[in-house]
């Protein structure tokens, strides 16, 4: 949540509390999945560094998407990138 905008964070921290505070993000295959793209692909993919990758989702859970969602549709960022893209969704 730290790349997030004050207006969608405090969106964000409103859903984990009725979800009792658990991040999605937490989840074991989550980290598993992210881990293993963040090593896979290995650089951002808008700016080509290869310091503080995320992973994206290309189809935002907020609007629908899954947790585990199709590689093709996973982006490793960094957390600079990440923030960009996704205050523009």
């Amino acid at each position: 949540m730290g790349n997030r905008c004050k207006a969608h964070r405090a969106e964000m921290l409103a859903k984990y509390s009725r979800n009792k505070g658990v991040s999605p993000y937490a989840d074991t295959a989550w980290r598993k999945l992210s881990a293993q793209l963040r090593r896979k692909r290995g650089w951002c993919e808008i700016c080509g560094t290869t310091a503080d990758l995320t992973v994206d989702h290309l189809d935002p859970i907020s609007r629908g998407g899954v947790l585990l969602a199709p590689e093709h549709r996973l982006a490793v960022l960094c957390r600079r990138c990440h923030g960009r893209r996704t205050k523009h969704k």
